[in-house]
């Protein structure tokens, strides 16, 4: 896993681009999404990504563009979250209605939220701790 989040933390710095506030986002949503996963659950924590986050954004980042907005933190975060499960359970999350389809699906079938759940903050345990030790903000 600790590969894994070098690469993608990698990817988010490449997104940033030296941009300090969305930096301080990105960094945030590392720093405080875990604890939300363990204590409210998968789709939940995927579902207040989700409202937080900008869906042009969201796509935007799929097909490489980059913006610069005030929800880009989020967004990206999400992203990261969503690339995750796409590479690693082959979801189709690309869009935004994917992934809130997806999110239905994982609310509704707890046996795979379980493993995803596993995985997913394994994961993210990981990116918190190479994005504090990279990121600035």
């Amino acid at each position: 896993m600790t590969s894994k989040a070098i690469k993608m933390i990698n990817e988010v710095t490449e997104i940033i681009n030296g941009d300090k506030s969305v930096e301080e986002s990105v960094l945030s949503r590392i720093r405080s999404f875990p604890s939300m996963l363990q204590s409210s659950g998968l789709a939940p924590s995927l579902a207040y990504l989700l409202s937080k986050s900008n869906k042009e954004l969201y796509e935007e980042l799929w097909s490489k563009k980059r913006s610069k907005r005030e929800e880009l933190g989020y967004t990206i975060y999400l992203y990261v979250v969503a690339r995750f499960i796409r590479d690693e359970f082959g979801y189709r999350v690309e869009k935004w209605e994917d992934l809130m389809k997806f999110i239905r699906e994982i609310d509704e079938n707890k046996e795979n939220s379980g493993l995803v759940y596993q995985f997913l903050l394994e994961f993210l345990t990981e990116l918190k701790k190479i994005g504090e030790a990279t990121l600035e903000g």
